[in-house]
C-alpha cells in the first residue's frame, strides 16, 4: 500500500477510537484496528501525537461536510428538505462534539496547522457551508418570513445549541424538533 494511503487508512481507524478511548488510546489498540504491525504507526506518523492531531483534523474537516449537504435531494416541501439539512448537521455537530468531548477539547482546534490549501480560516468555512446549505434549502416561492440566509443562520444556530449536551442541559434536540421549532415556534396554535 502507498504510504498515502497507509496513512489515511491509519487514520480511519483511529477517529472511532479516540472517541471511544480518548487520547489514551494506545498504538497497540490502533495497529490491531488497522491490521498492521504497530511499528507501521511509528513509519507513518512518527509519534502517537502527530497522528492523534491528524485523525482529530481530519475528523474536524468540514469538506466531507459540505459534499454531502451539496448531494441532498432538493425535492419535497420546505419542512422536507429542511429536515434533510437538520439531519446532517446534527450528525455533524454531533460527531464533534463527542470527539471534542474523549480528548478534552475545550474549543475550536488551531486551525493553522494542517489546514487545507487555501484554507483561509474559521470564517471561511462557516461562508462556504453556508452557500451550500443555502443551495440545498432550495426555492422558498415566499414561504419564509426571512430571507434564505437567515433562515439557515437560524437553522445551524437551533442545531448546534440543541444538539450540545452542554448548551442543552442534556435535553438534546432531534432534528425534527429543530425544524418544529424553527417552522412552528413554541405558541400553540389559536
Amino acid at each position: 500500500m502507498p504510504p498515502e494511503e497507509r496513512r489515511s487508512a491509519i487514520v480511519a481507524v483511529t477517529v472511532p477510537l479516540l472517541r471511544e478511548h480518548g487520547r489514551s488510546v494506545t498504538t497497540s489498540q490502533i495497529a490491531k484496528a488497522a491490521g498492521v504491525a504497530e511499528g507501521t504507526i511509528f513509519r507513518a506518523f512518527g509519534t502517537k501525537d502527530e497522528l492523534v492531531d491528524e485523525a482529530i483534523r481530519t475528523a474536524l474537516d468540514f469538506r466531507p461536510h459540505v459534499a454531502e449537504i451539496a448531494a441532498l435531494d432538493r425535492s419535497g416541501t420546505l419542512e422536507d428538505r429542511l429536515l434533510r439539512i437538520a439531519t446532517v448537521m446534527h450528525r455533524r455537530f454531533t460527531s464533534i462534539f463527542e470527539l471534542m468531548a474523549a480528548v478534552g477539547m475545550m474549543g475550536p482546534p488551531d486551525i493553522a496547522k494542517g489546514a487545507p490549501h487555501g484554507h483561509h480560516g474559521p470564517r471561511d468555512d462557516r461562508d462556504r457551508v453556508a452557500r451550500v446549505l443555502i443551495e440545498a434549502l432550495g426555492p422558498t416561492d415566499g414561504e419564509l418570513r426571512v430571507s434564505a440566509q437567515r433562515a439557515i443562520s437560524l437553522l445551524r444556530t437551533l442545531t448546534f445549541a440543541g444538539c450540545n449536551p452542554h448548551m442543552s442541559g442534556g435535553d438534546v434536540l432531534s432534528p425534527e424538533d429543530v425544524v418544529e421549532l424553527l417552522l412552528h415556534g413554541i405558541r400553540k396554535d389559536s
